[in-house]
């Protein structure tokens, strides 16, 4: 299967925009709340690029399957007793390390709770993976289908949420909420084919213009949304919404139209095995500044997400550059030789 820069690209920006989502004050004024909201695509973009890239590779074995969750599962353990060995040095609730706080630490992660909070997408993948050995074998055709039933039940609760003027999606904790996950991962992985002729087929300046309009709508929206229906807890009371379906969509389709030169290919290639590091270390390398100083203005935002990319970036890149730390945040360490399905 060949490199898609494209797709590498739109994960590097989407690392950066959590980044922004856990560090930008967002109920301050109006700029930081549409600031927030327009780096909420990077959570669905995540899934949306799984599942493009797992698009081309059919018959996926049970072995290979199992391997990546085995990888999943150990990068999971192997956080979680870090965090569990220096979290008192580091978080306010850190505590001295015993065995049962390590497992319980692993538990709160799958809850989206404790100080690995941040794993709830790691097991996230390991239901989605566990769901392609059936999903693998379901036509295309009916795949479409299902995923039309997704979108048509998310905004179904969506309606209801502003009805009620609550999220009901945050009833179920995040890692499960299969019916919104499943349905930007089927985007990506029935959809690629749909995704990749309309980068192709739209000239650029309309794609550009459409949306620029798409995403003013869509924070003018979200915004109003948050003023007189729903208090915006999270930008993932919004994963339901068509309207932000459609942005997500366009998002990425914006990205795949992006004509690369070399020298971007040679950066993506060297950033993108650090994605899913950068993903685990920043909130650990945003605690260190949290504990200090309060993030309550404009400037004091963009500089902390600022601090927590870069930051997390050179973390990463020390644990890369010692063979032995590395394997701490790649899924690759069960793999074997390249294969066929790999």
């Amino acid at each position: 299967m060949n490199r898609n820069y494209n797709i590498d690209l739109l994960k590097i920006l989407s690392c950066v925009c959590v980044v922004g989502l856990h560090s930008i004050p967002r109920n301050i004024d109006t700029f930081n709340m549409a600031l927030y909201l327009c780096c909420s695509f990077s959570v669905p973009a995540f899934y949306i690029s799984f599942g493009y890239q797992l698009s081309d590779r059919e018959n996926l074995s049970l072995s290979y399957i199992l391997r990546k969750n085995l990888n999943i599962l150990r990068i999971i353990a192997i956080w979680n007793m870090v965090i569990c060995l220096i979290g008192k040095n580091i978080f306010p609730t850190g505590q001295t390390f015993s065995f049962g706080g390590y497992l319980q630490s692993i538990y709160d992660s799958i809850k989206q709770q404790g100080l690995m909070w941040q794993l709830w997408y790691l097991w996230s993948l390991i239901i989605i993976y566990m769901l392609l050995l059936v999903l693998q074998r379901i036509s295309r055709r009916n795949l479409t289908i299902i995923l039309i039933i997704l979108i048509v039940a998310g905004f179904i609760i969506q309606l209801l949420s502003y009805y009620k003027g609550i999220s009901l999606q945050t009833a179920v904790v995040q890692t499960f909420r299969m019916w919104t996950h499943l349905k930007y991962f089927l985007i990506g992985y029935v959809c690629k084919d749909f995704l990749d002729n309309t980068s192709r087929r739209f000239p650029n300046k309309l794609t550009v213009i459409i949306y620029i309009l798409i995403t003013g709508i869509f924070a003018f929206y979200a915004i109003r949304i948050g003023k007189t229906v729903i208090d915006i807890s999270s930008s993932e009371i919004f994963y339901d919404d068509v309207l932000c379906v459609i942005w997500y969509v366009f998002t990425v389709i914006i990205f795949l139209k992006i004509q690369l030169n070399a020298v971007a290919k040679s950066i993506i290639t060297k950033l993108t095995p650090s994605i899913l590091g950068v993903y685990i270390i920043h909130p650990i390398t945003m605690r260190v500044v949290q504990n200090y100083e309060k993030i309550n203005t404009t400037i004091r935002g963009i500089g902390f997400w600022l601090y927590g990319v870069v930051s997390a970036f050179l973390v990463v890149g020390i644990i890369r550059w010692v063979p032995v730390l590395r394997n701490c945040i790649s899924l690759n360490w069960f793999a074997r030789k390249k294969t066929n399905e790999n």
